[in-house]
């Protein structure tokens, strides 16, 4: 992979990583989704996750949770409802 390249992604982490929150929030979604014909299948720890990409040779790796994206990007401080879903860029 030349250098400046990567990728990005939003993944869904493994519900019994999720809080009861999230989970109630991922449950409403996954059904929604399902008979949509779309069911959610992959989920992914974010640590082993970012371990493997490191391993395929990206080195810079950002990856976070929902609330630190409303934090961060939206200026939002209150947790909404649970999010499990978490942006990922990785960069060569």
């Amino acid at each position: 992979m030349p250098r400046g390249s990567g990728v990005v992604v939003d993944y869904s982490i493994p519900r019994e990583m999720m809080t009861e929150n999230e989970r109630r929030a991922f449950d409403a979604l996954a059904e929604r989704v399902a008979r949509a014909g779309e069911p959610f299948r992959l989920f992914f720890d974010p640590a082993q996750l970012e371990m493997e990409l490191r391993a395929l040779g990206f080195r810079e790796v950002e990856d976070q949770t929902g609330a630190e994206v409303r934090a961060l990007r939206l200026n939002e401080e209150a947790p909404r409802q649970g999010r499990p879903g978490r942006p990922l860029c990785a960069r060569v």
